[in-house]
Parts: C-alpha cells; sequence; structure tokens
C-alpha cells in the first residue's frame, strides 16, 4: 500500500483522475472487509488462504506470479487515464510495470495474481 500511494504522489494530477466522478485522488485507502463484501463477496477477503489450498489438494505443475501487487491497487479507478499512445503515458506505465517486477523478484512484495497448472491427487 505504501509503495502504490508512493507512485500515486508523484503521478502527474492528468494520471489520477477517477472514472466516475473525476475527482483526482492521490491517496489510496485500504478497503475495509466490510467494503470488500459489499463490492464483491467472493473477492479478496479469504484470498490468502487460496494459494495453501491450492498446494494441499492439487500436485501443482506450474506456478506463475502475475504481479499485480502495486499495479491492482494503483490504477484502480484510474487506469483510463492511460489508454492513448502518448510516449510519456508509455514511460510512466513502463516504470509503474517494471518498479513492481523488480520489488516482486526481489520478494519484496507480493503478486495479487497467479497462474497455475495443477493436477488432482
Amino acid at each position: 500500500m505504501n509503495i502504490a500511494n508512493s507512485v500515486r504522489n508523484i503521478l502527474p494530477c492528468r494520471y489520477t483522475k477517477h472514472i466516475v466522478d473525476g475527482s483526482t485522488n492521490k491517496r489510496l485507502i485500504r478497503p475495509s472487509r466490510f467494503s470488500m463484501l459489499m463490492k464483491d463477496p467472493s473477492e479478496s477477503i479469504e484470498s490468502d488462504k487460496i494459494v495453501p489450498v491450492i498446494h494441499k489438494e492439487f500436485n501443482v505443475v506450474d506456478f506463475k506470479p502475475y504481479y499485480g501487487g502495486i499495479t491492482h491497487l494503483l490504477f484502480d479507478g484510474i487506469a483510463h487515464n492511460f489508454l492513448n499512445d502518448d510516449p510519456v503515458t508509455k514511460q510512466w506505465i513502463t516504470f509503474c510495470l517494471d518498479l513492481e517486477e523488480q520489488l516482486s523478484e526481489q520478494g519484496e512484495i507480493d503478486s495479487d495474481f497467479i497462474v497455475a497448472v495443477c493436477e488432482k491427487k
């Protein structure tokens, strides 16, 4: 959350306009359990239990992280601002993705998404 907030703070205001109301929000707030339940009860609340259950219940053939530990939070509500071919926009996207990849590979952040190929035990 701290890293996503730090990156959001250095983004130019044109990239932080929210899709719903056009407000500019430089500060991300961790959603509460209640807000996650209200938004989509199938998401996030117990997500930390998914990977251990996969390893317990299946033979994992392949397991690949797909990042998202920063960008999933960072681009929430503002991703539409990055849908253009402007070179500066591309530089910001590259910066965000490269930062997330480096921090993930160093073990500083976890991946929010995975792809797993599994077999029944």
